[in-house]
């Protein structure tokens, strides 16, 4: 990415070049503590005759749902009712990317099971036509199958996330403890929580300074830092780049959040051949 360049023009004004891929950006002059064109235009800067801060705020568009994204709902629970002879079996969670529609077949991720959409449901209202990405949702099943907690839900015929217990990650540890080789901590992933350890620091960056550290063998509080983990179970993700719902975690070390990241690539364990075609008899199986 490009740098702005600061030159001296006529009159001893100083002007700040902007490079392309920074064009439409807005700069404003402020004060914080004295309120300088934050809500309301200054009075001590009479050249400035641009809008202030709440104006641009008020400006700026809200992010549009994913719903041109594959289908992804980390599934938060499974809800039976029996009561006046309901045999619902409702799967819920939140829709993270996507939409979805009775009739859609569905597939289940890292088990890798499969069914159809009967209903889609919503609590205390008539079930919608569709489950969309931004919203808390749920789905009855036309055959019932077994799965739990943490496994993500997906549309069969888009691409599928990715499946193993090995991951490549960027890193923000906080941490009042170094995060060390050899420890076990825990991994939440959407609704997924899975026992992890530190495999290897490939490299590392002091956020508070700037330092660049290489051959580092844990990470230290403020760090940065690229690595690897092995988990002690395989989990269903997407990378960063691709989803970043699906794509993104945080560490807890003893009942703390001490860390959080992006998945970077997905890296071959020694089951991976034996999931795979565990994943393809499971898709085929009727």
């Amino acid at each position: 990415m490009g740098r702005g360049s600061l030159q001296q023009g006529e009159g001893g004004v100083f002007q700040f070049s902007i490079p392309s891929e920074y064009e439409g950006a807005r700069y404003i002059p402020l004060s914080g503590r004295e309120g300088d064109n934050v809500a309301l235009p200054s009075s001590q800067m009479g050249w400035y005759q641009g809008e202030t801060v709440l104006q641009i705020l008020d400006g700026f568009e809200k992010d549009r749902p994913p719903l041109d994204k594959p289908f992804r709902m980390p599934v938060q629970a499974i809800y039976k009712f029996t009561n006046f002879d309901d045999q619902r079996r409702i799967v819920a969670g939140m829709v993270e990317t996507g939409r979805l529609r009775p009739g859609d077949e569905v597939v289940f991720f890292p088990s890798g099971k499969k069914s159809r959409v009967k209903t889609i449901e919503a609590f205390n209202k008539s079930s919608p036509h569709e489950a969309l990405a931004g919203c808390a949702a749920g789905f009855t099943l036309q055959e019932q199958i077994y799965i739990s907690r943490g496994e993500m839900a997906t549309k069969l015929g888009e691409p599928k996330p990715r499946v193993t217990s090995r991951l490549k990650t960027s890193l923000f540890w906080l941490g009042r403890d170094p995060m060390v080789k050899g420890k076990e901590y825990l991994l939440k992933l959407g609704t997924a929580r899975v026992p992890v350890k530190l495999e290897e620091v490939h490299r590392a960056m002091d956020a508070s300074d700037l330092h660049l550290f290489n051959g580092k063998d844990r990470l230290d509080r403020h760090d940065v830092g690229e690595c690897t983990f092995k988990l002690r179970r395989a989990i269903a993700f997407d990378l960063a780049e691709e989803i970043p719902a699906t794509g993104r975690f945080v560490i807890v070390d003893q009942y703390e959040i001490s860390g959080g990241g992006t998945i970077l690539e997905s890296l071959e364990d020694e089951q991976t051949w034996l999931r795979e075609k565990v994943l393809l008899r499971n898709l085929k199986w009727e």
